[in-house]
């Protein structure tokens, strides 16, 4: 019986932490569902740098929930011939762990906030 109940235990376990293993972060992760989604954070991204750049540091805190939360994704942005800003590189995307997406339900630290 007891053993029986081991087995259990471990499958609930291995149940339980599938979603996890799956919800993993990657280059590219929205290539198919929103091939665009990418440009468009990089552009918000820049656009809102124009104005305030404290907002340099909104990427740590989510990329996608940032150009959700400020309203941008309805917005398309004028392209330009060459990169701006500097040098590029790929960022990982895709986490599934947010649960809000209104600007007023969300608290999220400044660019000036210490940790303690």
């Amino acid at each position: 019986m007891e053993k029986y109940n081991q087995v259990k235990i471990f499958i609930v376990f291995v149940m339980v932490s599938i979603p996890f293993t799956l919800a993993k972060v990657r280059v590219g992760f929205y290539g198919t569902s929103c091939p665009q989604a990418e440009s468009i954070v990089q552009q918000a991204v820049q656009h809102r740098f124009a104005v305030d750049q404290s907002v340099t540091a909104a990427p740590y805190f989510g990329c996608i929930s940032m150009i959700v939360l400020l309203g941008y994704h309805n917005t398309s942005y004028s392209r330009c011939n060459s990169p701006i800003g500097g040098q590029q590189y790929n960022v990982p995307t895709g986490r599934r762990d947010g649960l809000v997406s209104s600007i007023s339900e969300v608290d999220l630290p400044g660019p000036t906030s210490t940790i303690s």
